[in-house]
C-alpha cells in the first residue's frame, strides 16, 4: 500500500490501461498493473483486480519545477570548469549526494501526489544548486556528484561544475527518474567513498549526505 485512495483505486482500475504483472508466488495466479495516466499513478492488483498489491504515483507528477534557459556564457563557463576540474587544487568543494532510490521512495508523504522522490530532487534543484547560486555561496569551482541509492548503488552524476546546467539534470531526474526495487546499501556507500576520495587536496572541503 502506498497511501492511495480507494477512489483512486477505482478509478485506475476502471481507466487504466490494463497489462499482465507477475505470479503470485502464494496462489499462482497473474496479477494485473493498471497505468492511469490521467491521474498520474500505477496499481497492481490480484487476479480478480478487485484487491491492490501495491501502487505508486507516477514521477513528478505531484509538482513540477521549469528548467532554467542556458545562455552561451553559462555554456562557455561550465567548459572551462570541466577543464579546470583535472585541476584538484582549484576545487573549492565536492559535495557527494547520496539519494534514496528504492521502492519505498514512491510512497507520497505530502499533498496533492507529491512522493518522497519528487521532495528530494526538488530540495537539490531547487535549494541546493539554485538558491546557492543565486546568493553566491556556490561557484562552478564547487564539484557535485550524485550516488543512486537502488538495486545497483551506482553513480548519476559524476564530479559535476554546481551552475544552472546541474540544475537543469536534476530537474530532468525528478521528470523521469522511477524509483523501483530495494536500496543496496553498501554499493552506494562504497561507490560515495571512492566520488570522496577522488580529490585529497586540503583545500577541497568534502562533505556527503544522504536522503
Amino acid at each position: 500500500e502506498r497511501g492511495i485512495s480507494k477512489a483512486a483505486f477505482n478509478a485506475a482500475v476502471m481507466y487504466g490501461e490494463k497489462s499482465p504483472n507477475d505470479i503470485d508466488p502464494k496462489t499462482g495466479e497473474r496479477r494485473w498493473l493498471f497505468n492511469y495516466k490521467p491521474g498520474g499513478i500505477t496499481v497492481v492488483t490480484d487476479n480478480s483486480c478487485s484487491e491492490e498489491v501495491t501502487s505508486w504515483a507516477h514521477a513528478c507528477w505531484g509538482l513540477n519545477v521549469d528548467k532554467v534557459p542556458i545562455t552561451s556564457e553559462t555554456l562557455n563557463d561550465h567548459h572551462q570548469a570541466v577543464r579546470n576540474s583535472v585541476n584538484h587544487e582549484m576545487w573549492n568543494s565536492h559535495t557527494v549526494a547520496v539519494v534514496d532510490q528504492s521502492g519505498s521512495t514512491r510512497k507520497i508523504d505530502a499533498e496533492n501526489g507529491v512522493t518522497r522522490s519528487d521532495l528530494v530532487w526538488i530540495c537539490l534543484a531547487v535549494d541546493f544548486v539554485g538558491k546557492r547560486l543565486r546568493t553566491g555561496e556556490a561557484t562552478s569551482q564547487d564539484y557535485f556528484s550524485l550516488v543512486e541509492l537502488g538495486p545497483t548503488g551506482k553513480c548519476l552524476i559524476k564530479e559535476h561544475p554546481l551552475n544552472w546546467i546541474l540544475y537543469n539534470r536534476i530537474v530532468d531526474l525528478l521528470r523521469t527518474h522511477h524509483p523501483f526495487g530495494n536500496g543496496n546499501h553498501l554499493s552506494a556507500i562504497e561507490c560515495a567513498k571512492r566520488m570522496l576520495l577522488s580529490n585529497k587536496k586540503g583545500k577541497c572541503l568534502h562533505i556527503d549526505f544522504s536522503y
